[in-house]
């Protein structure tokens, strides 16, 4: 038959107890940092309690009632004024956006549409003088400005302007199609 068991129920094996601290030990490892790790919150990003600023129409009355007994002898030191309560003014934030440096250019581009394709804007002369024969042969009217940038002097060569952004669009795309130079849509003031 089989042989009874030598351990009995109450007995423990030391190899159970190993192996019960081993996975403590793993679960310390892998759970402890996770739970010790603390980011502390954005205050950039913090969102004020509801209930912060939003009783700004309650008042709060309380009631003082006399001591009964003794009053206490007045303090010979003088107290400092109290000051008033001062209300916080927090400025807006208003975006400002970069003026962009002013394109000088012909009166004549002035008085026209409100869009433009702008072909680019070259450092070089005899890159924009390229551009501008390339333009021309294809049968646009390019023209060109200079402009001040922080290397130096720049030539801006566009094709326009044109009342209606439509149109402006359609020029871009055979200004592509004929010539390989991506415009940009750009509104004139």
């Amino acid at each position: 038959m089989t042989k009874p068991n030598s351990h009995t129920s109450t007995e423990f094996d030391p190899k159970h107890r190993v192996v019960g601290a081993v996975i403590l030990v793993l679960f310390a490892v892998v759970f402890l940092p996770m739970i010790l790790r603390h980011n502390p919150p954005d205050p950039k990003n913090s969102v004020a309690p509801s209930g912060f600023g939003g009783d700004k129409g309650k008042v709060f009355v309380s009631k003082i009632t006399p001591a009964q007994g003794q009053a206490a002898p007045p303090s010979t030191q003088k107290s400092a004024p109290i000051p008033e309560p001062v209300e916080i003014v927090r400025p807006k934030t208003i975006a400002v956006a970069k003026k962009p440096k002013p394109i000088v250019t012909p009166p004549s581009v002035a008085t026209g549409g409100n869009w433009l394709v702008r072909i680019g804007t070259f450092s070089q002369k005899d890159n924009a003088k390229r551009i501008v024969t390339a333009l021309k042969a294809k049968g646009f009217a390019p023209k060109t400005g200079t402009i001040k940038s922080a290397k130096g002097t720049a030539t801006r060569v566009w094709v326009g302007p044109f009342k209606k952004r439509d149109k402006a669009v359609l020029v871009r795309r055979q200004i592509l199609k004929e010539t390989g130079q991506e415009g940009l849509i750009v509104a004139t003031p």
